[in-house]
């Protein structure tokens, strides 16, 4: 009386008690299965195609649900496809889905703390168990502690008006944190708080409060360059000085530099960090904006090669873009005097003509340009036909056009 046996066995732990108090347990994959073996059923004897499942129940904390219409009624949700098996399937112990089971109820969201047991098990039948946590539900969502103006751009930002019937579960709540986070974010407050709190309104709704503290905002009190060995730091600063210095202006503020260095040759510059650090003192919300910058080489132009530009030669083309051998290489400036090309053959009747371009690197930091010129047909305009023009005759809109 009172004795037990203990199998460990590919990570299988089976451990049995007598008549008094029966239990098998196998933990495998961290998923603990129990088995009241009332009719002292020895799991080393069952079948190896698996037991006939004779019925599946659904359970919540302390209530049991028995699922009759394979539905969860109060989430009208069909739990049964989820599960991997139909009453008549055969169930093997050895080499269960429960894992699996788990898995796909936990993200539907709509759960928690999962678990699949073997409530009864005799010689033809088995009853499969599952017991959850039901997470809760809100039905109107309200955001506290921010102005009008913010809360309904977050409103608008988020995608939800006030009525909801949705689950509150962790990937919601970071979705939420992320969205009003980068909003403040982009205007300046980088310590934004929040607190999640769920109550019933007087009609007994389920209200969730999201309630914000947006905290202080940010103040870039100085400019810090690491990596500008050609140009000074007054001089990058000197770049800046037309544009307001603070978050909401990272993006402007890496453009102007960028462009800076492509201006004067630095063709592969990058900008490998640009961080806001807080200053020490913790109270005035002071930050220094870090920028790192590697500028990569400086760059001549070297020859301009071009290819297919049959109605304009090469000298007519090089005087038009204005560019020669020796020039700072500046992919901004180049790419407007492509432009330039381009409208010269739309303003001669190509329409459809391209131009595609190619560098090549030379020795010496120089850079040869190839354009090759696709011109196209020529395009004509036979007839022009004006319709609508009831208030003025054809003859005055066709001698303004021409």
């Amino acid at each position: 009386n009172g004795s037990k046996t203990e199998i460990d066995k590919n990570s299988i732990k089976i451990e049995k008690n007598d008549e008094n108090g029966s239990k098998t347990e196998i933990d495998k994959n961290s998923i603990k299965i129990e088995k009241n073996d009332e009719n002292g059923i020895n799991i080393e004897k069952i079948d190896e195609n698996g037991i006939d499942i004779d019925r599946i129940k659904i359970e919540k904390a302390e209530e049991e649900v028995v699922i009759e219409k394979q539905v969860d009624k109060e989430n009208k949700l069909e739990l049964l496809p989820l599960i991997d098996y139909k009453i008549g399937d055969k169930l093997n112990l050895k080499n269960n889905k429960f894992n699996e089971i788990k898995r796909k109820l936990l993200n539907t969201g709509h759960f928690s703390n999962v678990s699949i047991k073997i409530k009864s098990i005799n010689d033809k039948d088995i009853i499969l168990q599952i017991v959850f946590t039901r997470k809760d539900i809100f039905d109107i969502i309200k955001l506290l502690g921010i102005k009008e103006k913010d809360r309904n751009n977050l409103y608008n930002i988020i995608g939800i008006g006030l009525n909801h019937n949705t689950r509150l579960n962790d990937d919601f709540k970071t979705k939420i944190v992320n969205l009003i986070q980068g909003y403040y974010e982009y205007n300046g407050y980088l310590d934004v708080t929040f607190n999640f709190e769920q109550i019933k309104d007087s009609y007994q709704n389920n209200l969730l409060l999201i309630t914000v503290n947006q905290g202080k905002m940010m103040k870039i009190t100085n400019c810090l360059f690491e990596g500008n060995n050609y140009f000074t730091e007054k001089k990058l600063k000197k770049v800046l000085n037309k544009i307001e210095i603070n978050y909401k202006n990272y993006e402007i503020i890496q453009k102007e530099i960028r462009d800076f260095y492509l201006t004067n040759g630095f063709k592969d510059v990058e900008i490998t960090s640009f961080d806001f650090e807080p200053e020490p003192d913790p109270d005035n919300n002071n930050y220094l904006l870090k920028i790192k910058i590697n500028e990569g080489k400086k760059y001549i132009l070297g020859n301009i090669y071009y290819q297919g530009n049959n109605s304009f030669n090469d000298e007519y083309l090089n005087k038009l873009i204005g560019l020669k051998p020796g020039d700072v290489y500046n992919p901004l400036l180049l790419n407007n005097k492509i432009n330039s090309i381009i409208s010269l053959y739309l303003n001669n009747g190509y329409a459809f003509s391209k131009i595609d371009f190619y560098e090549e690197k030379k020795e010496n930091n120089s850079i040869d340009i190839k354009l090759i010129i696709s011109e196209g047909d020529k395009i004509i305009i036979n007839k022009v036909n004006i319709i609508g023009n009831n208030q003025i005759k054809d003859n005055i809109i066709l001698r303004e056009l021409t």
